[in-house]
């Protein structure tokens, strides 16, 4: 941790499955039950070179991804419009799961004794923390069973790490954990 640091990590980035159920109290105003689950989320990458940890010239390659699972009640308001219908949405963004996976990976330069690579996984924990998200967006029904739909959408979250596990640790491929442990 003296030599580098890697702070992102976003639960929003990336292609996600959302999941949904709602009811409209009126024409105007409803609530909505959603799930959104993180399924391809972005990684995050540091590379630094020739960096110098106990005497010896290391690479380092670091990559860092959120995998969450949201929970999102909301309240929505809309125009309720027969061909279009323009809404808003916003609510709480409830972490079910929010747990981020952090590789590190140390290559000794050339010259500086035998060639070894590291590779070690830690899974950082997160506690508890609330949240929250909205969205706007648009409906254009093309007929009764089917719509067009745009939207923009926002979810402001932050994570603090409660538990860091080292779950796996690697020396030129083999592990150098046992199977017990």
């Amino acid at each position: 941790t003296q030599a580098y640091d890697l702070k992102k990590a976003s639960f929003s980035a990336g292609v996600h499955g959302h999941a949904a159920f709602g009811y409209v109290a009126g024409k105007n105003v409803g609530i909505e039950l959603a799930a959104d689950i993180g399924l391809l989320c972005k990684k995050y990458e540091a590379r630094l070179s020739n960096v110098t940890l106990q005497g010896v010239p290391y690479d380092i390659r670091i990559t860092q991804q959120a995998m969450p699972v949201i929970f999102n009640p909301a309240i929505v308001v809309q125009n309720g419009g027969d061909k279009w219908n323009i809404y808003s949405r916003l609510g709480l963004a409830m972490p079910l799961f929010t747990d981020i996976i952090r590789d590190e990976i140390f290559t000794n330069l050339p010259g500086s004794g035998a060639p070894t690579t590291d590779d070690y996984t830690i899974h950082l924990k997160n506690s508890f923390s609330l949240g929250f998200t909205g969205a706007a967006g648009v409906e254009y029904r093309l007929s009764n069973r089917m719509s067009l739909w745009a939207e923009i959408s926002i979810l402001s979250l932050s994570a603090y790490i409660k538990q860091a596990e080292l779950t796996a640790i690697t020396r030129n491929g083999q592990s150098l954990r046992s199977p017990t442990t």
